[in-house]
């Protein structure tokens, strides 16, 4: 398949899968977080998040305490450069261009990092601690996503084709 029609479409589901699976303190909640909105129970009552009602919360002071506060802002980044990211990869779906395929990989990378300094901040290095513990989940599947978009665009239009030729001619 054509790395210029699948590289949106692996984009796309990076926006889709959750990200990491929580839980608060000793099981005082727990929660699933995508990259734009969380799902959390805590008191047998749930509720969805949209990230732009998390940064209003944090800005309000609702959210408070300095670990949360950097984690909330170190996710908002991470949410952004993946957008950011999706948008360089829909240009190079529209251009044709490696150039801005590679750049949505290091994108991708970048938001990756910021999503694992925000679970850090929160929870440890160990992921587990007084805060609860995360499981990351989507994390691995964006860096693979991200190092596969990386390599796919050092590759000239040629050696895709004979790849795929190549393919062909073993089924």
């Amino acid at each position: 398949m054509d790395k210029f029609k699948l590289s949106p479409i692996l984009q796309f589901l990076l926006l889709l899968i959750p990200v990491d699976i929580y839980v608060i303190g000793e099981w005082v909640g727990s929660g699933i977080q995508w990259v734009l909105f969380r799902y959390i129970v805590v008191d047998n009552q749930s509720a969805l998040i949209v990230l732009p009602s998390e940064v209003v919360l944090v800005l309000n002071g609702t959210i408070n305490g300095q670990r949360t506060v950097f984690s909330e802002i170190f996710w908002f980044f991470g949410a952004c450069l993946l957008l950011l990211a999706f948008l360089s990869i829909a240009f190079s779906y529209v251009k044709r261009e490696n150039k801005l395929l590679k750049q949505g990989a290091l994108i991708d990378a970048g938001a990756g990092i910021f999503f694992l300094i925000a679970l850090f901040i929160q929870y440890g290095f160990a992921l587990h601690g007084p805060a609860g513990f995360v499981i990351p989940i989507g994390l691995p599947i964006l860096f693979i996503i991200a190092y596969w978009l990386y390599r796919e665009s050092g590759r000239s239009d040629d050696e895709e084709t004979a790849h795929e030729k190549e393919s062909e001619m073993i089924s």
